[in-house]
């Protein structure tokens, strides 16, 4: 069974792959390749986005806290939509000054360049992507999240 989050991925590299495939075709139209590209990485910034707050929630839901206290996480959570690594390090912060500091720079700044992608798409502004870029990013960000994950909320 697979989690949304699965299923989500899944949709990912199925359109990865659907690039791919027309990028063979000698005559396919660039524009097309660039608008799949680009709702490529609106997809990705969605699973980031989307993402933290499930960790959060899934991590609460399974402890025995105090409603109050869950209440309060919940109440935390910075802003999913774009959710920059600042927010993210100021809210890992909020539980432990260490926390923001498992975060690489790498993991940061990929984090940054699609979310910042994300904005420029969705606000009209002339951006350039590669894709190879943006997936590069993404599975930063996926190893980041993992990071949050494993290593922070599963020790709450």
């Amino acid at each position: 069974m697979y989690s949304n989050f699965d299923k989500f991925n899944k949709t990912i590299n199925d359109l990865n792959n659907q690039i791919d495939l027309l990028l063979k075709i000698d005559d396919i139209d660039t524009d097309i390749i660039d608008h799949l590209t680009k709702h490529l990485i609106l997809l990705m910034a969605g699973y980031v986005e989307k993402n933290i707050e499930s960790i959060v929630k899934d991590c609460l839901k399974e402890k025995k806290i105090p409603e109050e206290f869950k209440n309060f996480i919940l109440g935390s959570l910075p802003d999913s939509q774009n959710l920059n690594p600042d927010k993210l390090k100021k809210f890992l912060n909020k539980f432990d000054s260490n926390w923001e500091q498992q975060i690489t720079q790498d993991q940061s700044s990929a984090l940054g360049n699609i979310i910042r992608a994300r904005n420029k798409i969705a606000h009209c502004k002339d951006i350039v992507v590669s894709k190879e870029n943006y997936l590069k990013h993404f599975e930063q960000v996926k190893e980041m999240l993992d990071k949050v994950k494993q290593e922070l909320f599963d020790k709450i």
